[in-house]
């Protein structure tokens, strides 16, 4: 049996937007990738070292990029002053959101947002939460409402309008590496179609620095 002119199309257009879907997670790949290289040279002329355990994150951070249920949305890089790392719950006290617990670090941060499509974001936030945790020391942690208003983490930890999401579908890792390297992963999904995977490197000023 043949098939009509509408299947044949509606092959021709899924395989397009296949490729589209690849070639957009191949350029998300050197964005990271040329970024990182970019970072590792400036430093080296600033005289600043590049550990091991940086390195180590950006493959991490290429292997996310290069899955195939993960799209870019976002990638930023800049110096930061007193940034809360969070280490406790989001509360109300006093009429006002805030955390339970922080470390205010004052360095520089790397800041990676992901769109997840066709798996369950917390599965992916999992699976990757496990492999960290091999080379990384788990600082604090929540999943659900545990972790407090998905909406406040979003508004003041975040301050990024893609990652208002459900309590539910909330989840949060703080690692932190031997050489003093922050790693956060934050997950946020309102619908099957909006679910988003977030990851900050905050590298700590060297003390005296």
């Amino acid at each position: 049996m043949g098939w009509s002119g509408d299947q044949v199309l509606g092959n021709v257009l899924r395989n397009v937007w296949v490729i589209q879907r690849s070639v957009t997670a191949t350029l998300g790949t050197i964005i990271v990738l040329w970024a990182s290289v970019v970072a590792a040279v400036s430093a080296e002329n600033r005289g600043e070292s590049v550990t091991p355990s940086e390195r180590h994150l950006d493959q991490w951070i290429a292997g996310i990029n290069d899955h195939w249920s993960t799209q870019l949305r976002s990638h930023t890089s800049g110096s930061i002053r007193a940034f809360p790392i969070p280490l406790g719950a989001m509360k109300k006290t006093a009429g006002i959101w805030r955390l339970e617990s922080s470390e205010a670090i004052t360095g520089s941060r790397r800041r990676l947002t992901w769109q997840v499509e066709g798996e369950p974001v917390l599965e992916l936030f999992n699976a990757l939460a496990e492999t960290i945790g091999e080379s990384a020391a788990l600082q604090w942690q929540c999943d659900g409402r545990a972790c407090g208003n998905a909406a406040e983490w979003a508004n003041k930890v975040y301050q990024e309008r893609l990652l208002y999401g459900r309590d539910e579908f909330m989840a949060y890792r703080a690692f932190r590496l031997d050489d003093g390297v922050w790693l956060t992963l934050f997950s946020a999904a309102r619908t099957a179609d909006r679910q988003y995977l977030h990851v900050d490197i905050v590298k700590p000023l060297p003390a005296g620095g």
